[in-house]
């Protein structure tokens, strides 16, 4: 892994809409699982671990980051790996070129 690309990963980590985005996202599911895991300590029939709680954010919040981030990157040095944006249905995106290949080899 170069210099450059570290540099990049925390540059593009420290901009405002990322950590934005991935607090949003780390308080809905921490949220959601703290009370799937801790659901007994919420109600008050055990103890509370405050660790698990702050993990129970802190991963989310990685995840999400680390997936907003990989995705600039690799929008910057490897445009080609993210395929392109047709529909995977067999549908045709509207403006898509395929219908006028299609229509231009029937035609032959």
């Amino acid at each position: 892994m170069s210099t450059d690309y570290i540099k990049d990963f925390y540059c593009y980590a420290m901009r405002p809409q990322i950590l934005k985005r991935s607090l949003i996202v780390a308080v809905i599911v921490g949220t959601v699982l703290n009370m799937i895991n801790q659901g007994d300590a919420i109600t008050g029939s055990a103890t509370f671990n405050i660790a698990k709680c702050l993990l129970t954010y802190a991963v989310p919040f990685c995840v999400a980051t680390y997936g907003s981030v990989s995705a600039l990157i690799a929008m910057k040095y490897k445009p080609e790996s993210l395929g392109s944006c047709e529909p995977m249905t067999g549908r045709v995106a509207p403006g898509s070129n395929r219908i006028a290949s299609k229509q231009n080899s029937s035609a032959t």
